[in-house]
């Protein structure tokens, strides 16, 4: 009898004690998740005394997690697990932020195969060295832990469950009017912003959440309708001239891979102008900075909202639209809107085809055919083996070649991919770096000048060719050049930040004669609206919305509503001819045939 009553007892002696090993096994997994998202003890003082409401919600998400030990046998061996779990997961996290500027999100388990194809230029021995002992850590310790349990009873006291339950409840009746005051809310373009606001355990869990997507509060067939008559009237009332097909230009953007203006970086000096080129088209046309939806990594993001005009801070932090948006649905871009006027449609890439599911997500925008690089030859290789630029213009000019039709390309290029090298390159690069900086963040930006200066001299080469092209087939063409995001040079990114990490630059050119105006664009998701305004041809249904109503004080509401209803809702914004159709994308230019084969033992 006394045996039941101590097993069915609210509280005693060993119930305290896995309440204390629960409480304090909690503490000490926050504090240090959020040293290894913050990187610094300093730093997760100060988060946790300015932001103290999100450090509770943080602390009650691991009690929660961490507390399903209560329901279980084997408590310090499923404690030991969730712990190396949760390590794991921050040690990662830690690895990703250092790589590419930008925290892990539920989004990134749908790209684990592109970050796993290119993980061998980042991963060395000494990494694999700690992933092994730490392997070997935590079974050894599983097991002994395991052996810890294996006398006990399943339950000690109700009092653990009760407090287990507690933490759930608190955490549900408080978490609603926390981000309802806006103490805790989602920054939609800046993801590092939002995880150093909400603590990175409830970001990860929001970043999984918000997929399930839910409509605006004003999304209506009649809202929706009411926004196009509104642009449809301004389109009547556009004095710009629209040039018939015969003369329209072929239409290209180029977007480089962490490209920017190294004589912006401080306290460095260089030997050289490493991008005369695109300094001399900035001063000529219309260029500036324009905020892109990433830093130091997810090319894709900015390369979205060029293509389609969506504004990424409708969307969701850490989101890649090729493996969630397009993945397996077809949608509106301006391939689509050029394809309506008659031309073709080109992607071009001197990367893997699969990278970021591009095969798939730029057919369903639309695209006739897309060039990656196992359809390319002739490629050269940085020291860091991603393919040169070079090869871009071979590869446009082929494309352009191979229709009869005006065409619109975009090409993404990889040349300046980090990440970059910390030790010192043994080459003799032209632009040579001074400055009072440590050693290693010279070998860096010194690396990178010379594919900066190269991607440069690409430019140039492409300009020249379309040059060349117009005199012997009459056809123009305009360009828009502009950098996906900040590269991840740790000078840039360590300590102080001394530059906006979410501007990247972009310019015009055009083998004929286009006006230079101030203030054209903010934001990269304008872009393409202003392009086709300098090609003077018909916008795209989103193109138009950018057009004609960016002056508005509503601007912005009525985007984020046409924009779930081209991406998500019923499309009440498109009219039939704008809808996009099934698509057929063709992988490469030229038709592939055997024409030999040898064998080999």
């Amino acid at each position: 009898m006394e045996k039941e009553k101590k097993r069915i007892s609210f509280i005693n002696k060993d119930s305290i004690k896995e309440l204390v090993m629960w409480l304090i096994t909690s503490i000490v997994l926050f504090v240090y998740i959020e040293y290894l998202s913050r990187g610094s003890l300093d730093s997760v003082k100060v988060y946790i005394k300015d932001n103290t409401c999100s450090s509770a919600i943080n602390m009650l998400l691991i009690l929660m997690f961490t507390g399903i030990i209560f329901l279980l046998k084997h408590k310090k061996a499923i404690l030991w697990l969730l712990s190396f779990l949760l390590i794991g997961l921050g040690l990662v996290n830690q690895k990703i932020l250092a790589f590419r500027g930008m925290p892990i999100a539920f989004m990134d388990i749908y790209a684990l195969g592109d970050g796993l194809s290119i993980a061998s230029r980042f991963i060395n021995a000494k990494m694999i060295v700690m992933a092994i002992l730490m392997l070997v850590v935590f079974i050894a310790g599983f097991i002994f832990m395991w052996k810890l349990d294996k006398n006990k009873k399943r339950f000690n006291g109700i009092s653990n469950i009760v407090a287990w339950l507690l933490s759930i409840l608190i955490f549900s009746v408080s978490i609603v009017p926390i981000k309802e005051k806006g103490i805790m809310h989602n920054i939609g373009w800046d993801i590092q912003a939002s995880y150093k606001l909400n603590g990175f355990f409830y970001s990860i869990l929001d970043s999984y959440f918000g997929y399930l997507r839910k409509a605006p509060e004003e999304y209506s067939k009649e809202n929706i309708e009411k926004i196009r008559a509104e642009v449809d009237k301004k389109e009547k009332e556009d004095k710009r001239l629209i040039k018939n097909y015969k003369n329209s230009p072929n239409v290209v953007v180029v977007q480089l891979e962490g490209f920017m203006d190294p004589t912006k970086i401080p306290n460095i000096k260089l030997s050289m102008d490493p991008i005369p080129n695109f300094r001399k088209l900035s001063e000529k046309n219309t260029s500036g900075f324009m905020n892109v939806p990433t830093t130091g990594g997810g090319t894709a993001r900015t390369e979205f909202e060029v293509i389609t005009g969506n504004n990424f801070d409708n969307l969701i932090s850490g989101e890649i639209p090729y493996t969630s948006i397009v993945k397996e649905k077809i949608n509106n871009s301006m391939a689509t809107a050029l394809k309506n006027q008659g031309y073709k449609a080109h992607a071009i890439h001197n990367f893997k085809g699969n990278f970021y599911n591009r095969n798939k997500g730029l057919n369903n925008l639309g695209f006739d055919t897309f060039t990656s690089v196992e359809y390319m030859n002739g490629l050269e290789y940085t020291k860091l083996n991603w393919p040169k630029d070079y090869v871009l213009t071979k590869y446009m000019k082929k494309a352009m070649d191979s229709t009869k039709e005006k065409d619109f390309i975009a090409t993404v290029s990889v040349q300046g991919h980090s990440s970059y090298p910390t030790e010192k390159i043994e080459e003799n690069y032209p632009c040579k770096v001074s400055g009072n900086i440590e050693e290693k963040y010279k070998n860096q930006i010194y690396y990178y000048c010379e594919q900066v200066r190269e991607m440069d001299e690409f430019v140039k080469q492409f300009n020249d060719m379309l040059m060349q092209r117009k005199k012997e087939t009459g056809e123009d063409t305009v360009v828009l050049y502009y950098g996906d995001h900040m590269p991840k040079l740790d000078y840039l990114y360590d300590g102080e930040e001394y530059l906006n990490r979410y501007e990247s630059p972009f310019t015009y050119f055009a083998t004929y004669d286009i006006p230079k105006e101030e203030n054209a664009i903010t934001d990269s998701y304008q872009a393409g609206t202003y392009l086709l305004k300098l090609a003077g041809i018909k916008y795209g249904p989103i193109e138009k919305l950018h057009a004609y109503l960016r002056e508005d004080k509503d601007y912005q509401e009525k985007l984020k509503l046409v924009q779930y209803d081209i991406l998500f809702g019923k499309k009440y914004y498109l009219k039939d001819s704008e809808k996009q159709k099934k698509n057929n994308m063709k992988m490469g230019i030229d038709e592939i045939s055997i024409t030999s084969a040898n064998v080999k033992n």
